[in-house]
């Protein structure tokens, strides 16, 4: 049976919050508190939604297996890293990756200097081998803990290696030192979002797509860039000059009256789903042309 890659960030999400953590056996399906309903939209977890994702949708109609590995929070420099990490060390048929925005960036969350030199430093400057070892997640875990997923490990809470970071968390008037503490951003973090080059931000994200699109071009695997919002690096690269068809599903929102729901995962119900994948089979007829081929 052939598979599909679903990558990127929250709207990659399957029912029970199942994503990259729980894909790579790092973590169970996240738990959260509060009853979970079809209408709800204050921020709780509706983990006990069940619905299947658009992007199942697609899998079972060709007859294939989806497998998510998306991360929520994400930005395109980490999620895209992930999504090329699967793809050079498992076997997929199908990319489906879901575009990010441009302000989030991802940071480490060492302690001090030495706690750096000694866990970081050494999956920058190699001393064997070349640098696409860095896409091996048997030697290269780091993705097991963040801010956003403090997994446990019998009664121990592991403590975040890396944090996601939003520019739109800070950048904000009504970011008061509580709110702060809300999205658990510390000084180091805010230091380095005010260092961090602005281009660098842009450049990263547009990159990052490009060298997916070129991976996946390169093992015969079938893309498609699914844009989660308006004006973002997908129309970026195509004003470029660089001609990539994506599908900028939030479109579907305006054109039947429904917007994001923040305490779903993948942001969507099934009914919801449902029409985003009616979508999508109208804009990518010969998605299923080609697999009909080659079934």
């Amino acid at each position: 049976m052939g598979k599909v890659l679903v990558a990127g960030d929250s709207f990659g999400e399957f029912a029970g919050y199942h994503n990259h953590f729980t894909s790579s056996g790092y973590s169970e399906p996240q738990v959260g508190t509060g009853k979970a309903s079809d209408s709800t939209h204050h921020y709780g977890w509706a983990n006990k939604v069940n619905f299947k994702h658009w992007c199942e949708l697609l899998a079972e109609d060709i007859g294939y297996e989806a497998v998510t590995h998306a991360v929520g929070g994400s930005g395109i420099s980490s999620n895209s890293y992930i999504a090329m990490q699967q793809i050079l060390t498992g076997k997929y048929d199908v990319c489906v990756y879901f575009v990010s925005h441009h302000e989030r960036t991802i940071g480490c969350r060492t302690l001090n200097a030495k706690d750096w030199t000694t866990n970081v430093l050494p999956n920058i400057a190699f001393e064997e081998g070349s640098l696409d070892q860095a896409y091996d997640p048997k030697e290269h875990d780091l993705y097991k803990f963040y801010k956003y997923h403090y997994h446990r490990n019998g009664n121990e809470i592991n403590k975040p290696v890396i944090t996601h970071l939003n520019t739109q968390d800070v950048n904000n008037e009504r970011n008061t030192e509580l709110l702060l503490n809300i999205h658990e951003i510390t000084s180091d973090d805010l230091t380095y979002l005010r260092c961090k080059p602005a281009y660098s931000f842009i450049h990263d994200s547009i990159t990052g797509v490009l060298g997916l699109k070129a991976l996946c071009d390169a093992k015969g695997i079938t893309t498609v860039f699914a844009s989660c919002f308006s004006g973002g690096v997908m129309d970026a690269i195509n004003n470029m000059g660089i001609h990539i068809k994506h599908f900028p599903f939030y479109e579907v929102e305006s054109e039947h009256g429904f917007d994001v729901r923040h305490d779903f995962p993948s942001h969507y119900n099934q009914k919801e789903h449902d029409l985003i994948y009616k979508k999508f089979k109208e804009s990518y007829p010969e998605f299923f042309k080609l697999y009909k081929q080659k079934d």
